[in-house]
């Protein structure tokens, strides 16, 4: 199996010389399938036999050359020759009667770098075009077969392909196909090396344009519809769109792109003028006529083979799912003024003429949407059978076997089959289909087999009991991975009704997303005459679309297209059926979530416990807090305002929690310390209050607020999260009196969803819409992408490390030490390095979670303590990472601003930081390869800046930090301070320094 359409043949009698394997390392960088002959008989055989889609480059020999090129020159498969020779004027007065011929060199480099100059150029026009048309003509888009059919499976497999779940076996698979393909090409694995070691959904873009095995894979696997290797391929399709989605166009442009097609395909389209045609694989375009044009410069030399001269306008408002973006800055290629389009791009052919002072066809094309009066109908009617939401391969695989193609079908139903536990009910229908589909090839005794193990799934003796029902409504709270997915809690309605009784049920009348279908049935059976109605009113216009299924129910779907709270009311002879109206939670696509900012910010009370604690000097001291299942954390000791020593925490569960305090891993005296918790102490989300206007609306550039009533209903943590087009500053101030006040700030008008959560609950009525109106401001933002690896594992009596910039400080201020998890206690050894650079280093004795405190002047560091485990990492992601440093609070313009990052806890994973604010800052990243890494940045102009660090997508702890960048400090630098004493102070007594100008 070929992975490219592109070939090099070699034709030379010299084939095998020990020169040319040296030089096959060079070739196949460029062109990875390189074929090397010494018989012209058996080279021309080669050629003629190879698919009219192939696009063959050749070397050849001055002799044979000669022999050959005049036979094989008109041939579509052969794009240029190149003539490798030792006499250059002779073999150039034959070689000068064809077009084909690129060069005749004599010079080994010189070859090499022509094939890679003009195949930059081949890949663009050479490729051939694959593209489905729709008819309009009268009847269009009912029928499932020929162009129109095909048209509309190839938007079908696409929108299946996108929400299919991605596995670790399906990346292993690509992989080793991709490692076949390229064996003995030395820079392709080492390629692959990189790309498996350094790739994330968000430089997709990059290895996308980059000259690699990436690109060519995924190119030949969408031009030739390789379904297989698409199906491998669909999780770097899906970051591609959702990275085009997040960079979507603002603006109407107007692109080309420059191809050779043939004759018969010119034809075609000349008598589809007017029509759809959807491209199958990505369409990659420039904005520059003159760059776009200069390709079809060279001459070709093939007969019937026409230079065409795509010009497409793009306006971004009719698009709904297939973006198109401006992606120079995150190509490999930043000159290039590049627009690429989603794969399965819809465009109306609008004409089709010949430009005699180019001497070139111009095609005009304008893109369309799904939602275009044509195709909606038959594209909605086709959807429906794959649903909303994620996908599986059992609707894959029936997909498939509509299309004509039961093979396939066959393989991802038994490929689900293996993924699926043995006691799954999808099994059943999985067998099930393999029967028909076995039926259908022919092979009863197989479909026997199949269709019994079908039955042995089933279950004969059906349960028999009684439900009583209850009216009322109940909310469902749906996480994952501990985070609430868009939309939650959802909202339902329970009841006992009569038969006829008209009812409705599905998700559509609950939850769903934005420009994507919402569905729901109406059971109108046994319910006599009577006319049904349905209206749907929320933050857009949503059209809908209702089909009588002739038994009794009808199948309703809607289309919101911004989020937001949607009412939907089902009448029945004038009245509202049982639940209606209906209030469905509509939320913004996770494809377009980058475009989203988020703001969050913590708060909350909590129980604060006095300790009877005799000692006076608690410097060394630490603790810990069991709870009453067992779970041991660690907690912070603190002066409690009537100044004794006691904790604080938020208690979780009911019962007796035991605090040990330790000094040198040993009790202090009364340890360990007991205390009861007991049921109205425990938070409870359902007993906090939340009111006011900036829960519904407010206004970009202004302060907004509501009010947060948590007086009765306990101790926990008030989280209030804030997710729309732009940063919200978040502020909660406490009224002192079980209340607060919730103040934000967005800069963008917008559709934003307000979280407020109490004890890691929703309160009611949690998630908010709110409609942010007013004018918006214009911030810049500028952010890197790093990949994180996973630590090394450490063991006792190796040596750890932990490395940290500290500006602004001197290694006789500093100390640190490290507490094991048993509460041990020991002095760190401190490195100074370089330019306030520190090397932490200890040896461990235990195995476990350790923490490292960092001192300056007796003062933890920003960030400290740090955890540090010994032995494998067990529980981590984006709420292990630590950012701390001057950077994070306060800058100057013009000049370095550092903070650290400390992610060694946190695992594998990519860490996203971004920096925005009234001027693009610069930023640096350093990784100091120990689980550590500092990150630099400049910002140009002063004002208020925001730096967001994400790990695996996430927030980090803190983040977004706000920062002040104020203008240069000039003299004030020279300032000092001396005599200021920093320790053993007391209270309400006066001090004194000095500050030396």
């Amino acid at each position: 199996m070929r992975l490219e359409i592109f070939c090099l043949i070699w034709l030379d009698t010299n084939a095998n010389a020990t020169e040319i394997r040296d030089t096959e390392q060079r070739l196949r960088s460029i062109i990875n399938h390189l074929k090397k002959f010494k018989d012209v008989e058996q080279c021309q055989k080669y050629i003629e036999e190879r698919s009219q889609k192939d696009r063959l480059v050749m070397i050849v020999s001055g002799q044979l050359g000669r022999e050959i090129v005049p036979v094989i020159h008109q041939l579509r498969q052969v794009i240029s020759i190149y003539v490798y020779c030792f006499d250059k004027k002779r073999n150039e007065k034959w070689a000068c009667k064809f077009a084909k011929v690129k060069a005749v060199v004599v010079e080994l480099d010189e070859l090499i770098s022509r094939i890679k100059a003009e195949h930059k150029i081949q890949k663009m026009v050479e490729e051939p075009l694959s593209i489905n048309i729709f008819t309009t003509s009268a009847g269009a888009g009912k029928s499932t077969t020929g162009l129109n059919g095909q048209f509309v499976f190839s938007q079908l497999l696409i929108d299946c392909l996108l929400r299919l779940k991605y596995t670790e076996e399906d990346k292993k698979e690509l992989i080793r196909i991709c490692k076949q393909q390229y064996e003995g090409n030395s820079d392709e694995l080492s390629n692959l090396l990189e790309f498996l070691q350094d790739y994330s959904p968000n430089n997709v873009l990059w290895w996308y344009t980059r000259e690699s095995f990436f690109y060519k894979t995924l190119n030949v696997a969408l031009r030739t519809q390789d379904i297989h290797l698409i199906f491998l391929f669909r999780a770097y399709i899906s970051d591609i769109h959702h990275q085009l989605k997040g960079h979507q166009a603002k603006n109407s442009l107007r692109v080309y792109r420059s191809q050779r097609i043939s004759s018969d395909e010119l034809s075609t389209l000349q008598q589809c003028c007017g029509q759809f045609i959807s491209v199958n694989s990505f369409f990659s375009t420039s904005t520059d006529y003159q760059h776009a044009l200069s390709f079809l410069n060279v001459p070709d030399g093939t007969n019937n083979l026409e230079p065409v001269l795509f010009e497409i306008d793009a306006n971004p408002k009719v698009v709904t799912t297939k973006p198109f973006a401006e992606i120079s800055a995150y190509s490999e290629f930043s000159d290039e003024s590049e627009v690429l389009f989603m794969l399965g791009s819809i465009f109306r052919l609008k004409s089709v003429n010949h430009n005699s002072n180019d001497q070139v066809w111009v095609i005009k094309m304008t893109v369309c949407s799904e939602n275009e009066h044509e195709l909606k109908h038959v594209l909605t009617d086709m959807k429906k059978q794959l649903g909303s939401g994620e996908t599986n391969l059992h609707k894959f695989g029936k997909l498939l076997w509509e299309m004509g193609k039961p093979d396939l079908a066959e393989k991802y139903f038994i490929r689900m089959i293996g993924q699926l536990p043995p006691n799954d009910l999808l099994l059943a229908d999985l067998y099930q289909d393999l029967g028909k589909l076995a039926s259908y090839a022919g092979d009863l005794d197989k479909s026997m087999e199949w269709r019994q193990k079908a039955i042995a799934l089933k279950n004969p003796n059906a349960l028999v009991g009684t439900v009583t029902i209850d009216q009322h409504t109940d909310y469902i709270h749906v996480f994952y991975e501990g985070q609430p997915i868009a939309g939650s809690p959802f909202k339902f309605h329970v009841d006992q009704v009569q038969t006829d009784y008209v009812t409705a049920y599905g998700s559509g009348l609950s939850h769903g997303v934005c420009n994507e279908s919402c569905d729901f049935r109406i059971v109108t059976k046994d319910a006599g005459s009577g006319g049904l109605s349905v209206t749907v009113e929320g933050s857009s216009k949503a059209e809908i679309q209702c089909e009588d299924n002739k038994d009794g129910t009808c199948d309703v779907t809607y289309w919101p297209t911004a989020p937001g709270e949607y009412t939907i009311a089902v009448k029945f002879a004038g009245k509202h059926i049982v639940g209606s109206p209906f209030t469905a939670k509509i939320t913004g696509s996770t494809l377009s979530s980058e475009n989203r900012k988020r703001s969050q910010v913590m708060g909350g009370n909590q129980s604060e416990i006095s300790l009877r604690v005799t000692e006076i000097d608690i410097h060394d001291l630490n603790a810990t807090k069991r709870s009453p299942s067992g779970i041991e954390d660690i907690c912070l000791l603190k002066k409690l305002a009537n100044g004794s020593l006691g904790i604080s925490f938020i208690p979780k569960e009911i019962g007796e929690h035991l605090v040990n305090v330790y000094r040198d891993g040993k009790n202090i005296e009364n340890s360990p310390f007991r205390i009861h918790v007991d049921s109205s102490e425990i938070g409870d989300a359902s007993k906090v209050k939340v009111s006011g206007r900036g829960l519904k609306e407010g206004y970009a550039n202004q302060f907004n607020d509501f009010t947060v009533v948590t007086r009765d209903a306990g101790y926990g943590g008030l989280s209030l999260s804030i997710e729309g087009p732009s940063k919200a500053d978040i502020e909660c101030h406490d009224n002192e009196d079980g209340s607060c006040l919730v103040t934000y700030r967005p800069t963008e008008p917008g559709i934003y969803i307000l979280n407020v959560k109490f004890a890691d609950k929703h309160v009611s009525g949690s998630p908010f819409t709110v409609n942010v109106g007013g004018h918006g401001s214009s911030r810049l933002r500028e952010s890197i992408i790093r990949e994180r690896r996973a630590a090394d594992i450490t063991h006792i009596g190796s040596q750890c490390e932990l490395s940290l910039k500290i500006p602004g400080t001197s290694s006789f201020d500093m100390s640190a030490y490290v507490t094991s998890p048993i509460g041990r206690l020991e002095n760190c050894e401190i490195v100074e390095l370089d330019d306030c650079n520190y090397s932490i280093k200890f040896i461990p004795k235990e195995m476990g979670v350790h923490t490292v405190s960092v001192k300056h002047k007796d003062m933890h560091i920003p960030g400290s303590p740090f955890e540090f485990t010994v032995g494998p990492i067990l529980d981590g992601g984006a709420h292990k990472v630590r950012a701390s440093g001057n950077g994070l609070i306060r800058g100057e313009v013009h000049v370095t601003n550092e903070f650290n990052i400390y992610t060694r806890e946190a695992g594998a994973g990519g860490l996203a930081i971004a920096v925005e604010g009234p001027a693009k800052a610069e930023i640096d990243f350093f990784d100091r390869k120990d689980g550590s890494c500092g990150v630099a940045y400049v910002c140009p102009e002063p004002g208020d800046y925001q730096i967001s660090i994400k790990f695996n997508d996430e927030h980090i702890p803190e983040s977004p930090f706000n920062v002040s960048i104020v203008p240069p400090f000039g003299d004030a630098k020279k300032l000092t301070i001396h005599s200021l004493k920093t320790k053993g102070l007391d209270v309400n007594r006066q001090y004194t320094f000095t500050v030396n100008v």
